[in-house]
């Protein structure tokens, strides 16, 4: 197994694949197409969550006393009309409860960061389906990179089966301008059973943003999926770099970058057999 790749591509050859891009009609399938548009939508949902968690944790640190750290078991993400709802849980005899909450929007940061009391109406049927679906997915033996480090975890119902959670289990980065791109897991659950479950890679990724030198972009391979992946979408946002996905058994090379703050697939290179 690989512990660490990672390769930097030069300007050079960036703007060598600017100059050989394709029309992705003329090489995807209707169901390529759809699997990308899902991918690029996923991708920018499971960053903002993720960057939510991120950004409340030190709100929660400075609101939280120290001696309640230990009963957060983890955290759900609500979506709301003035950005996401990020509400710290644990849980005990009765249940789930809340520990703290706080909201967060990217124009405005961190707001409303609330110390949960016994006033406060308790989780929704909903939101309590997400947390069982959160522990269900935890308690899966999947490998990790990182042995001693727990995952990052996003969770939202599914969009098309609103009955289901979708649950990802993100490896943690560890270092600055560091990205694993490996061991990611998604797992669909359903009435607290797992019904579907993936990994990303087969192999321990780790992309690396060397800030002492001119990285004009990132570069991997891929060989699970016909197109870029939400995680291919989740990396691009994360790194704030353009990443070059090769799909190396239909020979086409993607550019994952980011436009307007949203992610954007495009094709740059294909080969003579994967034209149809």
């Amino acid at each position: 197994m690989r512990a660490i790749y990672y390769i930097l591509l030069s300007l050079a050859a960036i703007l060598a694949a600017h100059d050989s891009a394709f029309s992705q009609t003329d090489v995807l399938s209707d169901d390529q197409q759809a699997q990308l548009q899902k991918a690029l939508e996923r991708g920018q949902k499971i960053y903002l969550h993720d960057q939510a968690a991120w950004h409340t944790t030190d709100a929660l640190q400075e609101i939280v006393p120290r001696k309640r750290w230990a009963e957060i078991r983890g955290w759900i993400v609500d979506v709301e009309e003035r950005g996401f709802r990020v509400t710290y849980y644990g849980t005990d005899e009765r249940g789930y409860y809340g520990i703290f909450s706080a909201l967060w929007s990217q124009d405005n940061g961190v707001s409303e960061g609330v110390l949960i009391t016994d006033k406060w109406p308790g989780f929704s049927a909903n939101q309590l389906r997400r947390i069982e679906a959160i522990q269900v997915a935890r308690e899966q033996s999947l490998t990790r990179c990182v042995e001693d480090r727990p995952f990052n975890v996003v969770a939202f119902p599914d969009e098309e089966q609103p009955d289901r959670d979708i649950v990802y289990l993100l490896s943690p980065t560890l270092e600055t301008n560091s990205y694993p791109a490996g061991k990611h897991y998604q797992l669909t659950v359903e009435k607290g059973k797992i019904v579907s479950q993936r990994a990303f890679t087969n192999s321990c990724l780790v992309l690396r943003n060397n800030t002492d030198q001119k990285v004009a972009a990132l570069f991997l391979t891929h060989l699970l999926d016909p197109v870029p992946t939400e995680i291919h979408a989740f990396l691009a946002l994360s790194a704030r770099q353009p990443i070059y996905v090769s799909i190396a058994e239909l020979e086409k090379i993607w550019v994952m970058e980011i436009i307007g703050g949203e992610p954007r697939a495009r094709l740059v290179e294909v080969s003579d057999k994967a034209k149809k």
